[in-house]
């Protein structure tokens, strides 16, 4: 069985989750590095983050990126500030 893919959705950039195998999300107004995706492009509601903050992500996520999941893939999501 693979390893499922591990999102961790954050408003800040964090050295301590860079070190971890983990793909990094980057959400809000603040700039990321490229170890960070971001919620742009495609179908999104980033003018809204300021009320949702992760749900961002996951709205982004379900509309541009999980109709083109393998479905034998498990994707796993966390926060930074409950990891």
């Amino acid at each position: 069985m693979a390893q499922p893919k591990i999102y961790c959705i954050t408003n800040i950039q964090s050295e301590k989750l860079e070190k971890l195998s983990l793909n990094l999300v980057g959400v809000g107004t603040n700039r990321f590095n490229s170890n960070y995706l971001k919620c742009e492009g495609g179908e999104n509601i980033n003018s809204k983050e300021k009320n949702y903050s992760e749900l961002t992500f996951h709205y982004w996520f379900w509309k541009n990126k999980l109709p083109k999941i393998k479905n034998n893939l498990w994707i796993g999501f966390c926060q930074k500030r409950r990891f």
